[in-house]
Protein backbone atom coordinates (compact mmCIF):
# COMPACT_ATOMS: atom_id res chain seq x y z
CA UNK A 1 0.00 0.00 0.00
CA UNK A 2 1.07 3.73 -0.43
CA UNK A 3 2.17 5.61 2.07
CA UNK A 4 0.84 8.76 1.25
CA UNK A 5 -2.11 9.10 3.50
CA UNK A 6 -4.34 11.82 2.53
CA UNK A 7 -6.36 14.04 4.74
CA UNK A 8 -9.77 13.53 5.96
CA UNK A 9 -11.43 15.68 2.49
CA UNK A 10 -9.50 13.75 0.41
CA UNK A 11 -10.10 10.19 2.13
CA UNK A 12 -13.73 11.11 2.14
CA UNK A 13 -13.73 11.61 -1.47
CA UNK A 14 -11.66 8.50 -2.30
CA UNK A 15 -14.37 6.55 -0.15
CA UNK A 16 -17.38 8.05 -1.60
CA UNK A 17 -16.32 7.04 -5.09
CA UNK A 18 -15.26 3.57 -4.54
CA UNK A 19 -18.92 3.53 -2.52
CA UNK A 20 -20.49 4.90 -6.03
CA UNK A 21 -18.67 2.15 -7.99
CA UNK A 22 -19.69 -0.68 -5.12
CA UNK A 23 -23.23 0.56 -5.55
CA UNK A 24 -23.47 0.85 -9.66
CA UNK A 25 -22.57 -2.94 -9.37
CA UNK A 26 -24.33 -4.06 -6.56
CA UNK A 27 -28.45 -3.47 -8.26
CA UNK A 28 -27.35 -5.79 -11.09
CA UNK A 29 -25.66 -8.17 -8.65
CA UNK A 30 -28.92 -8.54 -6.36
CA UNK A 31 -31.19 -8.89 -8.95
CA UNK A 32 -29.71 -12.44 -9.26
CA UNK A 33 -28.40 -14.76 -6.35
CA UNK A 34 -27.01 -12.59 -3.84
CA UNK A 35 -25.66 -15.39 -1.98
CA UNK A 36 -24.63 -17.55 -4.54
CA UNK A 37 -20.68 -18.01 -4.38
CA UNK A 38 -18.93 -16.38 -7.48
CA UNK A 39 -15.92 -13.95 -6.45
CA UNK A 40 -12.86 -14.84 -5.25
CA UNK A 41 -12.93 -18.42 -7.17
CA UNK A 42 -16.01 -19.27 -6.27
CA UNK A 43 -15.43 -18.50 -2.43
CA UNK A 44 -17.46 -15.60 -1.55
CA UNK A 45 -20.50 -14.35 -2.70
CA UNK A 46 -21.86 -10.93 -3.24
CA UNK A 47 -23.41 -11.01 -0.27
CA UNK A 48 -19.67 -12.28 1.41
CA UNK A 49 -18.30 -9.69 -0.06
CA UNK A 50 -20.54 -6.59 1.51
CA UNK A 51 -19.88 -7.81 4.70
CA UNK A 52 -16.48 -8.27 4.51
CA UNK A 53 -16.57 -4.56 3.88
CA UNK A 54 -18.61 -3.67 5.88
CA UNK A 55 -16.78 -5.48 8.93
CA UNK A 56 -14.14 -3.34 7.98
CA UNK A 57 -15.88 -0.24 8.21
CA UNK A 58 -17.02 -1.15 11.60
CA UNK A 59 -13.02 -2.50 12.62
CA UNK A 60 -12.56 1.57 11.71
CA UNK A 61 -15.24 3.12 13.35
CA UNK A 62 -14.26 0.92 16.48
CA UNK A 63 -10.61 1.39 16.59
CA UNK A 64 -11.66 5.90 16.12
CA UNK A 65 -13.28 4.90 19.43
CA UNK A 66 -11.00 2.77 21.20
CA UNK A 67 -7.84 5.84 20.23
CA UNK A 68 -10.42 8.53 21.42
CA UNK A 69 -11.24 7.39 24.84
CA UNK A 70 -7.78 5.92 25.47
CA UNK A 71 -7.96 2.70 25.18
CA UNK A 72 -6.44 -0.32 23.81
CA UNK A 73 -6.16 -1.07 20.22
CA UNK A 74 -8.18 -4.30 20.02
CA UNK A 75 -8.26 -4.75 16.31
CA UNK A 76 -4.09 -4.61 15.94
CA UNK A 77 -4.09 -7.55 18.50
CA UNK A 78 -6.31 -9.68 16.27
CA UNK A 79 -4.46 -9.29 13.65
CA UNK A 80 -1.48 -9.61 15.00
CA UNK A 81 -2.70 -13.46 16.59
CA UNK A 82 -4.87 -14.61 13.53
CA UNK A 83 -3.09 -12.44 10.56
CA UNK A 84 -5.46 -10.73 8.09
CA UNK A 85 -6.31 -13.85 6.10
CA UNK A 86 -7.77 -15.16 9.47
CA UNK A 87 -9.24 -12.03 10.47
CA UNK A 88 -11.23 -11.94 7.25
CA UNK A 89 -12.20 -15.45 7.08
CA UNK A 90 -13.69 -15.18 10.59
CA UNK A 91 -15.31 -12.32 9.26
CA UNK A 92 -17.03 -14.03 6.69
CA UNK A 93 -18.52 -17.20 8.69
CA UNK A 94 -19.93 -14.24 11.16
CA UNK A 95 -21.66 -12.03 8.75
CA UNK A 96 -22.14 -15.08 6.83
CA UNK A 97 -25.12 -16.32 9.29
CA UNK A 98 -27.00 -13.11 9.00
CA UNK A 99 -29.61 -12.06 6.17
CA UNK A 100 -28.68 -10.65 2.83
CA UNK A 101 -31.04 -7.74 3.77
CA UNK A 102 -29.37 -7.31 7.01
CA UNK A 103 -26.18 -6.95 5.49
CA UNK A 104 -27.10 -4.65 2.94
CA UNK A 105 -28.67 -2.10 5.83
CA UNK A 106 -25.51 -3.22 8.03
CA UNK A 107 -23.11 -2.12 5.11
CA UNK A 108 -25.41 1.66 4.43
CA UNK A 109 -25.42 2.31 8.30
CA UNK A 110 -21.55 1.63 8.49
CA UNK A 111 -20.93 3.12 5.31
CA UNK A 112 -22.42 6.18 6.55
CA UNK A 113 -21.13 6.57 9.97
CA UNK A 114 -17.57 6.29 8.27
CA UNK A 115 -18.20 9.14 6.27
CA UNK A 116 -19.67 11.13 9.40
CA UNK A 117 -16.60 9.93 11.25
CA UNK A 118 -13.94 11.05 8.97
CA UNK A 119 -15.79 14.98 8.45
CA UNK A 120 -15.37 15.32 12.09
CA UNK A 121 -11.61 14.64 11.90
CA UNK A 122 -9.66 17.47 12.03
CA UNK A 123 -6.14 17.66 11.10
CA UNK A 124 -4.60 17.74 14.55
CA UNK A 125 -6.60 14.76 15.28
CA UNK A 126 -5.53 13.03 12.03
CA UNK A 127 -1.73 13.65 12.46
CA UNK A 128 -2.23 12.33 16.24
CA UNK A 129 0.52 9.95 16.66
CA UNK A 130 -0.27 6.24 17.13
CA UNK A 131 3.01 4.10 18.15
CA UNK A 132 4.77 4.79 14.94
CA UNK A 133 2.14 6.01 13.03
CA UNK A 134 -0.83 8.56 13.36
CA UNK A 135 -4.28 7.97 13.80
CA UNK A 136 -5.04 9.18 9.80
CA UNK A 137 -2.30 6.25 8.30
CA UNK A 138 -4.22 3.60 10.35
CA UNK A 139 -7.53 4.59 9.42
CA UNK A 140 -5.72 4.74 5.85
CA UNK A 141 -4.37 1.09 6.79
CA UNK A 142 -7.82 -0.71 8.34
CA UNK A 143 -9.66 0.75 4.65
CA UNK A 144 -6.96 0.55 2.45
CA UNK A 145 -5.79 -1.70 -0.43
CA UNK A 146 -3.31 -2.50 -2.83
CA UNK A 147 -4.35 1.07 -4.42
CA UNK A 148 -3.60 2.92 -1.06
CA UNK A 149 -5.07 3.95 1.74
CA UNK A 150 -8.54 4.15 2.00
CA UNK A 151 -8.97 1.96 -1.42
CA UNK A 152 -10.61 -1.48 0.25
CA UNK A 153 -13.35 -1.34 -2.22
CA UNK A 154 -11.12 -0.50 -4.80
CA UNK A 155 -9.43 -4.09 -4.56
CA UNK A 156 -12.77 -6.15 -5.22
CA UNK A 157 -14.03 -4.12 -7.62
CA UNK A 158 -13.27 -6.49 -11.06
CA UNK A 159 -14.17 -9.65 -9.19
CA UNK A 160 -17.56 -7.92 -8.50
CA UNK A 161 -17.64 -6.88 -11.25
CA UNK A 162 -16.56 -10.29 -12.76
CA UNK A 163 -19.51 -11.85 -10.78
CA UNK A 164 -22.03 -9.32 -12.36
CA UNK A 165 -21.06 -10.26 -15.98
CA UNK A 166 -20.42 -13.53 -15.28
CA UNK A 167 -23.57 -15.80 -16.88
Amino acid sequence: MSSAVPFPQEAIRILQSDEEDLRALLPDASSRDFTRPEISGGDWSVKDLLGHITFWYENALDSLAQWRAGEPYELAARLESKGVDGVNAASVLEKGALPAGEIELGHARASAEMLRALESIGNAEWETPLGEDTRGSELGSILGGPDGPFRHIAAHLDDLRASVDSP
